[in-house]
């Protein structure tokens, strides 16, 4: 019995190679820095009083952030200077037995 010269790939061999892709796809989107990471990072240096200029990369994550997150919010304070809001929840858990 003669063993033809070109197998395909046997089934063990593809699950093996996939696993591999996507173990290393995991990898690689778990390496990624998070955009609300990015945009709290923005407000640190907004509550710290630096000047703000934002990459291109930053400006990306912000405007993505506030499009996912309806809830935050920027404005602009009286001495000019951008600031992140976010909404508060005044239901309350106590006080008058409501």
């Amino acid at each position: 019995m003669r063993i033809p010269y070109r197998y395909r790939p046997t089934l063990g061999f593809v699950v093996l190679a996939l696993s591999w892709l996507l173990v290393a796809a995991f990898f690689l989107w778990g390496a990624q820095r998070p955009d609300l990471d990015v945009v709290w990072g923005i407000y640190d240096r907004l509550q710290v009083g630096d000047s703000v200029q934002l990459t291109r990369e930053e400006l990306g994550a912000l405007q993505r952030t506030l499009a996912r997150h309806p809830e935050l919010g920027m404005r602009i304070t009286q001495d000019g200077r951008a600031e992140l809001t976010a909404a508060v929840d005044d239901e309350g858990d106590g006080g008058d037995g409501d």
